[in-house]
């Protein structure tokens, strides 16, 4: 059913409560001359169409990305992104409809998943409707759009500020089953003009900030050869910024500095030189928010912590930070917009309040978390090394993908045998998959024993691992509960299995009220193979079929492959997709057989390549990645990539068995956890869970450890200093960690940007352009997404 309103209509019915739209402003009036633009968007018809557990999904053509809020409707959303002049005020947008149509949806809106990590208790892509949403009668998400205003650089690096405007043609009323869309939106924005524009200097590409210990290598080797080829760079001594700038502590201290190098010297880059002062042992945090007493460079740490009762991060480091000097209206950006002492918070206990971030690199800034002299000679040689000639593209062309299946996400079976009228006796439960090309796989069998004069017994097992010899492979049907032996009698049994990964989403054991609930796995075990069809029946001890349910959907995604490879699920691909074709591309994937092992890892790096790329699962001593489907659960399904230290089982020290000498790639990861905790020392490791390695030891993080090998490993490594977040699913390029990875790709070889951290910065900014900061899984993983290298390394090399 379709119904126009006029603009008149709507207002009275925003008047009486009916409604929930409404035109929002940033600022104040403005009192002084205003500077006005105006644009007008228009819309073709949306269609609904049928995803998921019946939901709905509206797509409209011209939607550029979707709102996607954990438990809220998904809608689509359009990025309209506008750059203003640095530091002008009062910002005010108004979007206002100027066509609208009413219409009936006869099936509830798709409510958005949860962005999961390796900790999160449920990793199945769960659709919880947040009720006070879908509950309610009035319209979401209540605006025609939301706006994130920022300053920072802009892809020629100039300092801009940016208004990525998110418009929302569709509201939504989950209790009247209505959406109202807007076939036509007009957009005005009105603006001063700065009232001191900064003039910014233009002598300085970069500052290197180290400490004196390090200014003589640095002085008389390093910044000679950066002035040499073109990226004129000056030294600040730490020490000289403690005596200089006021901060209310030493990363505070080094801000300011950096704002004055910015506006006096118009530098673009920062390298930070200088990590703990020990590998033994170090006091690395002198309180929430920041390590300085034990550091020859101090951090910042954030306070954003998991809300509820998730596992997560005590604090990470983010040298972010560094990067992010200005917010709106061109003022400095002290991650304390509450003013309450406490940077970067957010989910904070006791009250804290929740601060807004900017988060838009005003310059790229890189680290070297040297800890002696003679690690500091190790990467000027490197970057001298790799910078002075060009890279023979022999080697240099060819991009690495090393990935698996990151979760345990598939559909549960919830396959209901009621057995109140089903003679006592022996039977057997059969399972087949089939995928989408019609392939069809082996047969699992399950044999039980139906006796209600006995107690129930009833269990969970996998044991897919042993069905399976290579990649890729059949797909896979594992009838996980009931299990062979099992006995279905006249008690109920119901819980959770503690061994099976995700379990409470897919593998729960039921038997209740003489019902039993068959519960299981079936994915696809091959490159993107992400849907089955499931066949199961049951027979009783003279082969008759007593039950039987044929050609059930299940989805099983295997998150790396589609991050990793060319194919497109909203809008997005993996690495592979964004790819010059003068580039090989090597996929090291398990769900293609190439890897199995850290030494094919090894065999494939140390031949050289300009990019490798990983996604997965990690920790401060190693990258790990799944079987497709995890067969036997993770503990059966996990493959060791490269390790700092794997204790169990050889390679032991993986990464010292690199040899591609001078043959260096940019190496970039998207979701693995703590690769660049670059604040592990080897106590610590040992004693105090909270650094993530298990009590295996470790004296540099795994991103550091790259980069630190003497002429092998990579030339910068860009990894996570705290926990990863990713989207299930079909949208695992579009949100989270997985887009990172893809992203730096398209932004180096579509935007032609070469320096790493013009490429690393500007992934970044559009990740804040396309999503916005209003969830705090967005914030955190733009704070801990580092860049471990000097961020203006030409890639490739000069010619």
């Amino acid at each position: 059913m379709k119904k126009i309103i006029s603009i008149v209509v709507l207002g009275i019915l925003l008047v009486s409560g009916c409604g929930a739209i409404a035109t929002q402003t940033i600022k104040d009036q403005p009192t002084t001359q205003t500077i006005t633009q105006t644009m007008t968007v228009t819309f073709s018809p949306y269609q609904l169409k049928q995803v998921d557990r019946g939901y709905g999904e509206i797509q409209i053509q011209e939607a550029t990305n979707e709102l996607l809020a954990p438990g809220k409707p998904v809608l689509p959303m359009m990025v309209k992104h506008l750059e203003l002049e640095f530091g002008v005020q009062n910002i005010q947008i108004h979007v206002q409809p100027l066509h609208i149509s009413e219409y009936e949806v006869p099936i509830r809106i798709l409510p958005s998943p949860e962005p999961v990590s390796t900790y999160t208790p449920s990793t199945e892509c769960q659709y919880e409707e947040d009720e006070s949403v879908y509950a309610s009668i009035d319209y979401y998400p209540g605006s025609w759009y939301s706006c994130h205003v920022a300053c920072g650089l802009n892809k020629y690096n100039e300092h801009v500020t940016h208004v990525p405007i998110h418009v929302y043609p569709v509201q939504y009323s989950a209790g009247q089953n209505k959406i109202i869309v807007a076939d036509e939106l007009q957009i005005t924005i009105t603006y001063e003009p700065p009232k001191q524009p900064i003039l910014f200097g233009d002598d300085y590409d970069m500052v290197i900030i180290t400490p004196k210990i390090f200014e003589p290598q640095l002085k008389w080797r390093l910044i000679p050869f950066k002035n040499n080829h073109g990226v004129n760079t000056f030294l600040k001594v730490a020490e000289d910024i403690y005596e200089e700038y006021e901060g209310r502590d030493k990363p505070e201290q080094i801000k300011y500095f950096i704002k004055d190098a910015i506006e006096q010297h118009g530098i673009t880059y920062v390298l930070l030189v200088g990590g703990l002062k020990s590998y033994e042992d170090a006091n690395d945090k002198d309180d929430c928010n920041q390590g300085s007493t034990d550091w020859y460079l101090p951090v910042r740490y954030t306070n954003i912590v998991e809300p509820k009762d998730q596992l997560g991060d005590p604090g990470f480091i983010s040298d972010v930070y560094f990067a992010d000097i200005y917010k709106e209206g061109g003022e400095f950006e002290d991650w304390d917009s509450s003013g309450d002492g406490i940077f970067a918070a957010w989910y904070v206990s006791g009250g804290i309040e929740r601060d807004r971030l900017d988060l838009i690199p005003d310059v790229y800034v890189g680290r070297i978390p040297v800890r002696n002299r003679y690690e500091l000679t190790v990467i000027i040689n490197k970057i001298i090394q790799y910078e002075k000639t060009p890279a023979d593209p022999s080697w240099f062309n060819k991009v690495i993908t090393i990935t698996g299946d990151s979760f345990q996400d598939q559909d549960e079976w919830g396959i209901s045998w009621d057995t109140k009228s089903v003679p006592d006796g022996d039977y057997t439960i059969y399972a087949q998959a089939t995928n989408l090309d019609g392939e069809v796989g082996p047969i699992d069998e399950v044999h039980i024993t139906l006796d209600k004069t006995l107690q129930s017994s009833v269990s969970f097992f996998e044991d897919d691992h042993l069905r399976v010899d290579s990649y890729p492979a059949p797909p896979i049907a594992e009838i996980t509960s009931p299990s062979c032996g099992d006995i279905l009698g006249y008690t109920d049994v119901e819980y959770t299995p503690t061994n099976a990964y995700s379990g409470s989403e897919w593998a729960n054991v039921l038997y209740e009220d003489e019902v039993m609930t068959i519960n299981g796995k079936s994915y696809d075990p091959q490159p993107y193979g992400n849907w089955t069809t499931l066949d199961l029946w049951i027979k009783d001890s003279n082969g008759d079929v007593v039950f039987e349910e044929y050609g059930i959907l299940r989805s099983s995604w295997i998150e790396g492959d589609w991050t990793c490879g060319d194919k497109y699920s909203y809008d997005r691909c993996g690495v592979e997709g964004y790819t010059d074709e003068s580039f090989e591309v090597q996929h090291l994937w398990t769900s293609n057989g190439d890897f199995t092992h850290a030494r094919k890892v090894l065999r494939a790096w140390n031949k050289g390549s300009g990019f490798v790329f990983h996604s997965g699962h990690g920790n401060p001593c190693a990258w790990s990645q799944h079987k497709p489907g995890i067969p036997g659960g993770r503990a059966n399904a996990s493959i060791k990539g490269l390790s700092t230290i794997n204790p169990f089982g050889p390679p032991f020290f993986s990464i010292n068995r690199l040899l591609n000498f001078n043959k260096l790639p940019i190496v970039i990861t998207s979701l693995g956890c703590h690769l660049a905790q670059f604040n592990v020392t080897y106590e610590k490791t040992m004693e105090d869970d909270s650094y993530w390695t298990y009590g295996v030891p470790a004296i540099k993080c795994w991103a550091w450890y790259l980069t630190s090998l003497p002429k092998r490993g990579a030339i910068a490594t860009i990894a996570n200093t705290g926990i990863g977040y990713a989207w299930l699913g079909s949208r695992t390029t579009v949100h989270g960690s997985g887009y990172f990875g893809p992203e730096f790709l398209r932004v180096y070889f579509q935007e032609n940007m070469y320096n790493v951290g013009q490429t690393y910065g500007q992934t970044m900014t559009n990740y804040i352009v396309d999503h916005g900061i209003e969830y705090w899984q967005h914030v955190k993983m733009m704070c801990e997404w580092h860049l471990i290298g000097d961020p203006s390394l030409l890639i490739g090399g000069y010619p």
